[in-house]
Parts: C-alpha cells; structure tokens; sequence
C-alpha cells in the first residue's frame, strides 16, 4: 500500500515537471475562446433601448399608498441578438423598493431592473425616481349624484331617479379623498323605450364635478332606478314653402328650409291612426322677391290631413329659410404664365405656356373676365439653373373665388443667360514724324 501512494505521487510529480500542467490550462483557454468566437459569430451581441416602462412598486406599507402615476423610466439593454429580438417589454420590470418608507411625502428612490436570459441592463433613464406618498383614508357618507340625460326623447318624460344605496364609502389617498365632494351617475335613456333597473359604477368627482383618482368605492357599484313615462310618438315636421324659383334676380337657397331649433314634435292617440301619420307639414311659406335669410316664426302646422282622434304637442314652429348669392363659374382659358423671383443673370422657359382657371362668384362679374383680369405666376424663388415641377399661383379680382387651374404642374428650365464678349481694340501705330527739306 506504501508502495502503491508512492508510485502515484511520483506520477503526479512527472506531470507537474514535464509542463502537462501549463498545456492542460492552454488547452482550457483555447477551447473557451473558441466557444467565445463560434458563439459571437452564430448570435452576436446588440443592444436595444426600451423607450417607456413603467415602474411598479414593492415592498409598501399598508398605510401609505402612492399619489398620482407612477413615472416612466427609458432602458438600454445589452445581450445576444437572439435574446434581445425576442424581448417583449412585458418581459422587463422596474421597480422602486418602499419597504424603508413609512412616512408620507415626497420620497426619491433609485430604479432597480430586472431583464430575463444573458440579457444585461447598461442604463436607466432617470436612474431615480420621484413618487409622492400619502396616508390611507377613508370617509363614509359620500352622497351619490345622479344627472339628467342629454338624450331624453322628447316624448319621455322622467318622473323619479333614484339609487341603492344613497350613500358610499371612498378610501385612498388623504390628499385625494378629501376632495371627493359626491360621487356622480350618468343616467342614458338612448334606445329604452320602458322604466329601467341596472347595476352602474359611480365616478367619483369633486365641487367642481371633476373625476378625482387614485381612489376605491364601497360598494363598487350601486343600483340605479329610473322611471320613464312615454307619451305619444314622435314625428318630423318639414316646412311647406312657395316661391323658391321666384326669388330676387342672382339669389338661391343655400339648402331646403328647415324648422328650428328642432324639426320633431308629439302626436298622440290612437295606435292604429298614429301609425298613419309619416310625417307633418306646416302651411306654406311665400318667399318670392326674398334676398337675405329669415327665420319665421309661428307657422302654424298643417293639422287638416291628421287622422280623427291624433293631436299635436304643438300648434305652430319657426321655419328657417337660408338665401345667398346666386354663384356662376366660368373657365378662362389661354392665360399667360409669368415668372416672379427669377434669378439675376439667368433666363426661365415653361411649359405649357398658358393655362386654363375655373373661377366662381356672381354672375355678372365673373362673365365679365378676361385674361387681362387673372394672373397665373410661377415662383422662382431665386432657383439656378435646372428643371423644376412647380405649381402655379393664381391672382384674381376681389369677390371672384379661383376654383381650379389646368395644369396644377408646369415643367420650368431655368438657364444662365451667356456673358457677352467684350470687343478688343486694336492699337494704333503711332505716325513718324516726317523730315523737313
């Protein structure tokens, strides 16, 4: 057995003294290099930025609860490209550890994240955080509101509103909760045609009926009670008017007259006969000569075709009669375009060289036009030479509306106008003075 531990220990020292050792550890490195590189290669590394994650809280009091929203914070990440393409922002959580806060105010605490995988964090945007913290109230009492609906037909009537129970209990925030001054039911009576019963949550509001957050109901909900009473049916008036072709010479209608504030009034009585009744007319409404616009009031309703045993809520309506000028348009065509902003030294060509302008306004004044009373222009604004897309710009007389150009394009060349050449002066031989016999 001496032997045999003697022989190993040998062995060993062989090992050390031959360098096996420093070759094993090579052989280590080499192999983890090489798993490092086929690694990097097959998924490299990439970073990706998470624009917008909210933070979440742990760790908090039962007595403290946060006001307002929690912030927003911005994270870069670092990992291997197949890791970070996959990432879903679910997947990233930031949070702020209250567990050392346990008075109210305004507290910061620094943002820790967390990423799944070989995902690394690099940075969070703010680092820190600022979060306001408030005592956990509650208040008892809380009246609950109802309003009135805006879509109550006219034939319905409301005769009570009422809720179960009358009163509830609103916990949250201190800051918050005593600003809750009732808490507020919508009442809708769109499509019902019968009372209603119905479970509905309140919102709570303060004095000025704005919702207040950040805090719970006791109960949640409440039940809402409405009673409707429904009389009749309701029916369309639509105005009877004579003399719309009749009207001041270049005068129109803007649209077919209509009743004011609203075309909808009551019949009443038997089914059968109401079920008869379409709509209502009023009697008619002469409007010849007329050249401005009229709301006429107290035009009775044309009560002579309803079936025996069907009235109306109302006797009479105001109709509204909308007039303006007669419009006319008219296309001018073959109007020369002209160039403005050319560049100094440089010379412009387009194509087309006239265009065609659909123009409205009162008759007399628009048949009255010429070429000479419209401009097309095109705006060179200082352009080089070049082609140039550009789109014209009309100008037309006051009272004249331009409707339309053809073309809306023009194709301009721009070109440098050539420098002409300063003409050379030969120079003249001066005379020799001649000699004097």
């Amino acid at each position: 057995m001496p032997l045999r531990r003697l022989r190993v220990l040998i062995r060993i020292r062989r090992f050390f003294d031959t360098g096996n050792l420093v070759r094993a550890l090579v052989a280590v490195i080499l192999a983890f290099s090489l798993w490092a590189w086929v690694t990097a290669e097959k998924d490299p590394e990439i970073t990706r930025t998470i624009p917008s994650i909210q933070v979440t809280v742990k760790h908090a009091s039962k007595s403290l609860q946060v006001v307002g929203d929690l912030p927003h914070v911005e994270i870069r990440l670092q990992g291997p490209q197949s890791e970070i393409q996959s990432l879903q922002t679910g997947d990233i959580e930031a949070d702020i550890d209250l567990g050392a806060v346990n008075h109210p105010g305004v507290v910061s605490l620094g943002v820790s994240v967390s990423a799944p995988g070989r995902i690394r964090v690099r940075q969070v945007t703010p680092s820190t955080v600022q979060v306001t913290l408030d005592v956990i109230t509650s208040r008892t009492g809380i009246q609950v509101k109802t309003t009135q609906p805006s879509d109550l037909p006219s034939n319905y009537t409301i005769t009570s509103i009422t809720t179960s129970p009358q009163t509830v209990t609103v916990s949250g925030p201190q800051a918050n909760v005593s600003n809750v001054a009732s808490v507020r039911v919508d009442v809708a009576v769109s499509g019902r045609t019968t009372s209603y019963t119905e479970l509905v949550t309140p919102v709570p509001v303060d004095a000025q009926n704005n919702p207040v957050p950040n805090v719970t109901l006791d109960p949640v909900q409440v039940t809402l009670n409405v009673n409707l009473q429904v009389s009749g049916q309701v029916r369309r008036v639509i105005p009877e008017v004579t003399g719309t072709d009749a009207l001041a010479p270049g005068y129109e209608l803007v649209r077919p007259p209509t009743v004011v504030p609203s075309d909808q009034v009551i019949i009443d009585g038997p089914p059968d006969e109401i079920a008869k009744v379409l709509y209502l007319t009023t009697e008619p409404v002469d409007i010849t000569g007329w050249s401005e616009s009229k709301d006429v009031a107290n035009v009775a309703i044309d009560v002579s075709k309803l079936p025996a045993g069907v009235t109306v809520d109302h006797k009479t309506v105001t109709v509204s009669i909308q007039i303006r000028k007669q419009t006319f348009q008219q296309q001018v065509e073959n109007i020369p375009i002209k160039f403005v902003n050319i560049k100094t030294g440089t010379t412009a060509t387009v194509s087309p060289t006239v265009a065609a302008v659909t123009l409205q306004g009162s008759q007399p004044v628009v048949q009255g036009l010429t070429t000479n009373d419209i401009s097309v222009v095109v705006d060179l604004n200082g352009a080089g030479p070049g082609t140039y897309q550009l789109q014209p710009r009309v100008i037309v007389p006051a009272g004249v509306q331009y409707q339309q150009i053809d073309p809306q394009n023009v194709s301009v060349v721009v070109t440098e106008i050539p420098a002409t050449p300063t003409p050379t002066v030969a120079p003249t031989a001066t005379p020799k003075p001649t000699p004097t016999p």
